[in-house]
């Protein structure tokens, strides 16, 4: 699976420099990698395993400070703005924000919360590190058990792993997240640049329907509507094309659960409607499933292999 270099074109070049001069701060970039080379946490058991080809679901990731690879091939880096969040995952029924916080470095960033509405607000699910190797999680404000699976009242399924790399995976009825503490690098640097933080995955597990955000507009050509046509396999062109939308303040929304940002396409479920799902879920009572219970998928790229 080629890698190729990611191509700013010139509108979105005209854009930066209109934006730098109003004094918002553009903080997309291209990224010329010329082998792939997977994060830490992203590695498989098997050292050899770099990549998934399209012979899997196709998947996306951002991790580090950050960096990101598209469902479309591309890659490109995101570094948002110190204490503020952003957009990452926005279709329908889900959207995902992460909050950024600062690294060792100046003007340095990682995410280091994430924010998922699932079920179109039936459930909230909050996500923060508590130090390297360690990640904690809630869901509607109740604390997530670990090495348990949850299954909660929107039918999306959760489960928290601990050790290295700990991680908390979602799978919903499109998307499969996971989510990783990992573990200090103390490579790069001597670690000099490093920090507690998350780094996030995304695999696609049906058509999405009209995914936007920083990492869900990857995956628009393989939306149901454009698959039908035939031309989703050619949007894709290695990611060779790819140019993000916008600027940054365009994926900036004003909390970990909030939608209010250009890229949301998430549709809320009214009030009523989530308060009953939830009360009918809590009358049957929350399932804990044992780990062994469960039917894993494998997925070679994020956190520990499943």
């Amino acid at each position: 699976m080629g890698v190729t270099k990611l191509v700013l074109a010139a509108a979105a070049a005209a854009a930066a420099t209109a934006a730098s001069a109003a004094g918002e701060g553009v903080h997309f970039a291209s990224r010329d990698v010329g082998k792939s080379h997977l994060p830490t946490s992203f590695k498989a058991e098997d050292p050899s395993v770099t990549e998934r080809s399209y012979e899997y679901s196709p998947y996306g990731y951002g991790a580090g400070d950050p960096h990101f690879y598209g469902f479309n091939h591309a890659w490109f880096d995101f570094t948002g703005v110190k204490d503020q969040v952003f957009n990452l995952l926005s279709d329908d029924a889900i959207h995902v924000n992460a909050a950024f916080i600062g690294g060792p470095q100046a003007g340095q960033t990682f995410m280091g919360e994430l924010g998922i509405q699932a079920g179109g607000g039936v459930d909230r699910v909050a996500i923060a590190h508590c130090g390297y190797s360690c990640i904690k999680a809630t869901v509607n404000d109740v604390p997530l058990a670990a090495e348990k699976e949850t299954v909660m009242a929107s039918g999306a399924r959760l489960l928290l792993t601990r050790g290295q790399n700990a991680t908390v995976e979602y799978v919903g009825p499109t998307y499969r997240l996971k989510v990783s503490s990992p573990i200090a690098d103390t490579v790069w640097k001597g670690g000099a640049e490093d920090t507690p933080h998350l780094d996030v995955a995304a695999e696609l597990l049906a058509y999405p329907t009209d995914p936007h955000g920083v990492l869900g507009q990857t995956a628009r050509h393989l939306t149901s509507a454009r698959m039908a046509v035939g031309d989703g396999e050619a949007a894709a062109a290695d990611g060779a094309d790819f140019v993000m939308d916008g600027v940054d303040a365009d994926y900036r929304v004003s909390g970990l659960f909030e939608t209010d940002c250009a890229t949301s396409r998430f549709v809320a479920r009214p009030a009523s409607e989530v308060a009953a799902v939830r009360a009918a879920a809590a009358r049957g009572g929350r399932k804990l499933l044992s780990v062994v219970d469960r039917n894993r998928v494998a997925i070679a790229v994020a956190g520990v292999r499943a």
